[in-house]
């Protein structure tokens, strides 16, 4: 379940039409997720939840940290394909947001760990429900995606 091609394999988009068809099944007295001039993306909770975990690295790395902490040289050795510079930014974004914890032990040499809070770990639940989904549909979604492509 901690494989991280599993999650990898997930495209923003895919994540998005996942939340959004998860979404379609709440109830009436919860605020739509329809982009409309009344109710704009910023205003759905899902589209703004998006804006934070989106991108590239961000899942990833969240990903590579739901086992537990990890020091800086561990993750990037799990991240195949991030730069370093990359690596630092998405880690300062995801702390900025609340979403990782960093912890800075008094040694020499200086030891830093990153680690998954409460919040990030509740975001873990929702993505492994993602998982089972995605395992779930994914035949009859990439055959419909299939079928919009050879019909364009």
């Amino acid at each position: 379940m901690d494989n991280l091609e599993n999650i990898t394999a997930l495209d923003q988009g895919t994540v998005a039409n996942a939340l959004a068809g998860l979404s379609a099944k709440q109830s009436n007295s919860e605020q739509s997720c329809t982009v409309s001039a009344e109710n704009k993306a910023e205003q759905c909770p899902v589209l703004l939840a998006l804006s934070v975990i989106g991108g590239k690295w961000k899942l990833q790395i969240l990903w590579s940290l739901s086992p537990g902490p990890l020091r800086y040289s561990q993750l990037r050795r799990k991240l195949v394909g991030i730069s370093e510079k990359m690596l630092i930014q998405q880690l300062k974004n995801l702390e900025k947001e609340g979403l990782v914890v960093r912890k800075m032990y008094p040694e020499v040499p200086p030891r830093v760990e990153y680690e998954l809070n409460q919040a990030s770990r509740d975001l873990m639940i929702v993505l492994r429900q993602l998982k089972e989904w995605w395992n779930k549909h994914h035949s009859s979604v990439d055959q419909q995606a299939s079928q919009a492509q050879d019909a364009q």
